[in-house]
């Protein structure tokens, strides 16, 4: 993962840089990324593939921009509704994958958070 970046780092002139480093990741994004990090996670049960837990990740990153403005735990019945209807019987249930989707969707909220605060520097510079 690249180093961590503080607006200090960025003139004014480059603040629509910083803010463009900092929006919400594209799904094949957040794909490649737990593609890449999920054995890192403390769910993480050994032996298990990025296919086990895709499916709760998938919906963690599209449950955070459908249920934009509502916490995990308010939106959580929809998410494992959903999951529960898009899954196939080979497919883990919701209790094995809610913490793949948590994370998730916290990533998702993270990067909406700093792109916002991004946001913010910049209409305050005047662009």
């Amino acid at each position: 993962m690249a180093g961590k970046f503080t607006l200090q780092a960025f003139a004014p002139a480059e603040l629509p840089r910083a803010y463009a480093m900092a929006t919400p990741p594209a799904a094949t994004n957040d794909e490649s990324y737990w593609r890449e990090t999920f054995r890192m996670e403390p769910f993480y049960v050994v032996g298990k593939t990025y296919e086990y837990y895709a499916l709760g990740f998938r919906a963690g990153w599209d449950g955070r921009v459908r249920h934009d403005g509502r916490v995990f735990a308010a939106a959580e019945a929809d998410l494992a509704a959903a999951y529960n209807s898009s899954k196939s019987e080979l497919d883990p249930n919701w209790h094995e994958v809610r913490p793949a989707a948590s994370a998730a969707w916290d990533r998702v909220e993270r990067h909406r958070a700093t792109a916002f605060s991004i946001e913010q520097v910049i209409t305050q510079h005047g662009r």
